[in-house]
């Protein structure tokens, strides 16, 4: 794909948002879908999905570009948001999606969600940059692009160009696995910025969820560049403790700001999100700049109206700070408290950033005494601190 043609990120829609590529650039044949904020449509539907064309320039139809409008109509309550099943791998490939990719209360990926094939050594995508982008089709969600048809295709040996020619050198590393709903594979080890061959990612479910099977919590990089891993690929199911609490969809987004990403791939009853303004800009208002998932599924603010990311006239900002963040909070007796395989550290290496969300994880057969306990680090007067309906000093297993 390094070789393909690409097109510049689309003009921005007031109150919607465009999908964004997966690595960084749209390539030629990827699909971007303009996904409109709550109360709006976009307008002409039929230019609310752009195509990157080889020549790198963006083609839509509607005859004009596209708006978002404001409807009446209610938003969908979270058991009814559109979002497509993550797709199955072809042979000899991988779907790629960026760790940032989010996805609905149910474990679906969001609708403009877009996922690039990448196929294993001795194999070419067919057709070339072949994606798949997920859309919102009467009301369900469906992947539509080049991508829906594709394969990885065995590539021909070239022509030898001596009596002795070199054979192809062997992979050196294996694509980042997909995160399975509920759970996360582990980054590379020690900082490293690939899965070199050999290497190995560990999975790790959410608090009241459990590994299927067992056997399937660790895969390891192979010498063809693919995951290896016994018997089936590992999966987190439900647990026979207690029963995972309600979830809240994510946060809309917020211009030069963004929320705090849950651990697990859901926001759980009682946990706090924390919004972090990119650098020279502030939280307007300030109280509104945490949100609590409440028990019936919906976010619980304070100040009036939703937040939003304000110059802050040349004053560093505690959320936007690199050198502040929250120590790992002390494991509880008979537990942990676990944060993605993802999270980030400040400047100093150790300290968690802000915005970090850790829940509480039990050893079996413990279980916490507050369900689906949470924690977030929040820059507090210039220091991190961790905050959350369900604080340490509340949460324990027994």
């Amino acid at each position: 794909m390094d070789n393909a043609s690409t097109c510049s990120a689309p003009n921005r829609v007031v109150n919607g948002k465009w999908s964004q590529a997966p690595f960084g650039n749209f390539v030629a044949g990827m699909t971007t879908i303009m996904t409109c904020d709550e109360h709006y449509a976009p307008q002409p539907d039929a230019a609310a999905n752009m195509l990157c064309g080889s020549n790198s320039q963006w083609t839509y139809s509607g005859g004009t570009y596209v708006s978002c409008v404001r409807h009446n109509n209610p938003p969908p309550p979270p058991s009814q948001i559109v979002g497509c099943v993550v797709p199955q791998h072809p042979n000899n490939g991988q779907w790629q999606q960026s760790q940032n990719a989010q996805k609905t209360p149910q474990g679906k990926l969001v609708v403009g969600t877009i996922m690039a094939l990448q196929c294993g050594q001795g194999y070419t995508v067919s057709p070339a940059s072949a994606s798949i982008t997920c859309d919102n089709v009467m009301g369900g969600g469906q992947w539509i692009g080049t991508g829906t048809s594709a394969t990885c295709d065995s590539t021909p040996s070239p022509p030898p160009q001596n009596n002795n020619p070199s054979p192809p050198g062997p992979p050196t590393s294996c694509s980042p696995p997909q995160d399975p709903s509920q759970g996360a594979w582990s980054r590379p080890a020690f900082g490293a910025s690939a899965f070199g061959v050999g290497s190995q990612s560990t999975l790790q479910c959410g608090q009241g969820y459990k590994l299927q099977p067992g056997t399937a919590s660790k895969m390891v990089c192979g010498s063809n560049g693919m995951w290896a891993y016994s018997g089936s690929a590992g999966s987190c199911t439900s647990s026979n403790g207690p029963p995972p609490p309600s979830t809240c969809q994510a946060p809309n987004a917020v211009q030069n700001g963004k929320w705090s990403q849950p651990p697990f791939g859901s926001y759980g009853q009682g946990m706090t999100a924390v919004m972090s303004c990119s650098k020279g800009y502030k939280p307007s208002p300030d109280i509104a700049s945490n949100m609590v998932c409440s028990a019936q599924g919906k976010w619980t603010y304070q100040g009036g109206t939703f937040v939003s990311c304000v110059s802050d006239g040349g004053t560093a900002h505690d959320n936007s700070n690199p050198n502040v963040g929250c120590m790992p909070p002390y494991n509880p007796t008979n537990g942990v408290w676990a944060v993605s395989p993802f999270a980030t550290k400040a400047a100093d290496g150790v300290k968690l950033v802000v915005g970090t969300i850790a829940t509480i994880k039990c050893n079996q057969p413990y279980s916490s005494s507050v369900q689906g306990a949470s924690i977030t680090c929040d820059g507090v007067n210039g220091q991190g601190q961790w905050v959350g309906s369900a604080g340490s000093e509340l949460a324990k297993c027994q």
